[in-house]
């Protein structure tokens, strides 16, 4: 499997509701927030716009998922310690 875009090939509804799950998450941002993933998701607003950074949320999240799913793994919330390398994402 070839790891890419977001296409429209896939589940319609699955997506919609990844997208939708995506701005919940955008809406609920402080703007002053210290966590890495959450600046990073300020830094994606700023540059994308609110639909893009949507979407690259969703993705980013489907990525997750599947590779949680390929390993059978269970997600576990590790943040990094490292601020630089946080802000290189």
């Amino acid at each position: 499997v070839r790891l890419g875009r977001m296409s429209k090939r896939g589940d319609g509804y699955i997506r919609s509701l990844m997208i939708q799950g995506a701005h919940a998450v955008l809406s609920q941002l402080k703007p002053d927030s210290d966590q890495p993933d959450d600046r990073r998701l300020l830094r994606w607003l700023s540059r994308l716009g609110r639909k893009e950074a949507a979407i690259r949320l969703a993705n980013r999240n489907l990525r997750i998922i599947w590779a949680l799913l390929q390993n059978d793994q269970v997600y576990q919330h590790k943040p990094n310690s490292n601020p630089e390398a946080a802000m290189s994402l």
